[in-house]
């Protein structure tokens, strides 16, 4: 069957999975995408109203569609104003007419399952024809999942989940609220961070290489100073019947409702996605080694799953142009115009790579860094891309600006 009359499903409508969409679309594909949401966007259709971008928003764009006038480029839009910006995208190239909204891809199971010597069995996108996916799909509009209840049994009130947080928020009055973990370190020497003991045990160079930098939601520390929030530091904790037990100290924090603000569990729906018996998709699709990363060649592909992408899992300070140049590396990749390398073995080297700079990251970093993270080597990673779609890398037209200005989206609008 010719290539692009294939079937193409894309699991998702955030910012990754509508610019797959998009390129796919550019090249004379017909995707499909599923999102369990009731709109396009992602997580920022779901999230507190006090968030917004940790970077500017001129990092943060497509590099072929700008934000709308009312944004100012050095701004950190609010979280309804990205998921306008992306809603926008998605309408401008025709993306929404592919997007099946309540929709939850529930399982995936896979046809023709063999020991390749090559990606896909002959090295190309869509193998020798006879492999498939089946989607199991079902339409309702749920999204997030529960934690484990195992460790929330001693507990007799109410634990939210962050992803559905948003939604009960307006449900839940004059209940104490516990966050459970400071997740952003501040940066802002006027931040009073000595005086409630919080400055962090690790240095801005850290904070840096592994991308663990945040931005100080507005009035944070006016609302410390009132006693609205309380910051407690601790290793652990465990619940109990009226609350927590902070470990470390042995206090025990009353709490009405506990909010596990712990971040996302990025791998965890994607084995869940496999569903076939035996599980050796499931067993495989995360590095045994770091259970927080999944090996793909050019973090986009795993080398031993067949027919499947992923655009997203790794991370930078503004990810949405990283996620255009995946989504254009994966569609040059189903027209054919990127080549694997000849063998599986290859593409584990290239897997190999990378698990080194993370093991040099990590002991430079003092063991702080997050493992997806692409932050201090975006510039390296897209000029692999780039290569590998047929194009020079990118360089700044001078010496000093090559030193001195960062690179951007507009860096990369020529590459289509």
């Amino acid at each position: 069957m010719e290539a692009k009359k294939k079937r193409v499903a894309i699991v998702g409508a955030g910012p990754s999975g509508l610019v797959t969409c998009k390129h796919l679309l550019a090249r004379g594909f017909h995707p499909v995408v599923f999102d369990a949401g009731a709109a396009v966007g992602g997580v920022w259709t779901r999230t507190l109203a006090s968030t917004r971008l940790q970077t500017p928003a001129a990092p943060y764009r497509f590099s072929d569609f700008p934000w709308s006038e009312d944004v100012d480029a050095a701004s950190f839009p609010r979280h309804d104003q990205v998921a306008a910006y992306l809603a926008a995208y998605a309408r401008r190239f025709g993306v929404m007419e592919r997007v099946r909204l309540g929709c939850t891809v529930v399982g995936a199971t896979e046809r023709e399952v063999a020991t390749w010597e090559r990606w896909s069995g002959n090295g190309e996108a869509f193998g020798d024809g006879t492999g498939e996916w089946h989607l199991t799909v079902r339409h309702d509009d749920s999204n997030g999942e529960p934690p484990s209840t195992q460790l929330l049994s001693r507990f007799q009130k109410q634990g939210i989940h962050s992803p559905r947080l948003a939604r009960l928020m307006c449900s839940i009055l004059l209940q104490r609220w516990l966050l459970t973990k400071l997740t952003e370190t501040y940066l802002k020497a006027h931040v009073p961070m000595q005086k409630h003991g919080m400055v962090p045990d690790h240095s801005f160079a850290r904070s840096s290489l592994g991308w663990r930098i945040g931005i100080l939601p507005e009035g944070f520390y006016d609302k410390v100073d009132q006693g609205i929030i309380e910051l407690r530091k601790c290793s652990s904790f465990s619940f109990c019947t009226d609350g927590l037990v902070l470990d470390q100290e042995g206090d025990v924090v009353g709490a009405d409702v506990v909010v596990l603000a712990t971040g996302f569990d990025t791998d965890a729906p994607l084995r869940r996605l496999f569903t076939s018996s035996p599980s050796w998709f499931r067993d495989i699709v995360v590095d045994a080694a770091s259970p927080d990363v999944l090996p793909l060649y050019r973090q986009c592909v795993h080398p031993r799953i067949p027919q499947l992408a992923v655009v997203g899992h790794a991370e930078s300070e503004a990810s949405i142009y990283p996620y255009e140049m995946m989504a254009k590396w994966v569609a040059h990749l189903l027209d054919g115009a990127v080549r694997l390398p000849g063998s599986v073995a290859g593409m584990e080297r290239d897997v190999a790579e990378w698990t080194r700079w993370r093991a040099w990251a990590r002991r430079s970093g003092g063991g702080f860094f997050f493992k997806p993270c692409i932050h201090a080597v975006t510039i390296w990673y897209h000029d692999q891309l780039c290569r590998d779609m047929g194009h020079r890398a990118r360089w700044k037209k001078g010496l000093l600006a090559e030193w001195l200005q960062p690179y951007g989206p507009a860096d990369y609008a020529d590459i289509q």
